[in-house]
């Protein structure tokens, strides 16, 4: 009896741990900066927002930087009208 709620525990935590989607944290953060870096907990997450905000910018580079002890991802993209912009993910 015990095998079997332990088998159903690990089943229902892994069916309701896949449903469940992160949203991204754009709350008052624009990712222009270290101090207004856009909050998230995967790399996927920070393309998945560049997708959101400019999805026909062509990516440049990445950089992992450590801003006062805490990493950052700078993701350089150019713009369809050759301007590069920098976002700035806040990889806490």
């Amino acid at each position: 009896m015990k095998k079997v709620l332990s088998i159903l525990s690990l089943f229902t935590l892994l069916y309701y741990g896949c449903s469940i989607t992160k949203t991204i944290n754009t709350t008052n953060r624009d990712g222009s900066s270290f101090e207004m870096a856009i909050i998230v907990s995967s790399v996927s997450e920070e393309y998945e927002h560049i997708k959101n905000i400019c999805s026909d910018c062509k990516f440049i580079q990445q950089a992992l930087v450590f801003e006062k002890g805490k990493p950052f991802d700078i993701l350089t993209f150019e713009k369809p009208n050759g301007e590069e912009i920098e976002y700035y993910f806040d990889k806490n």
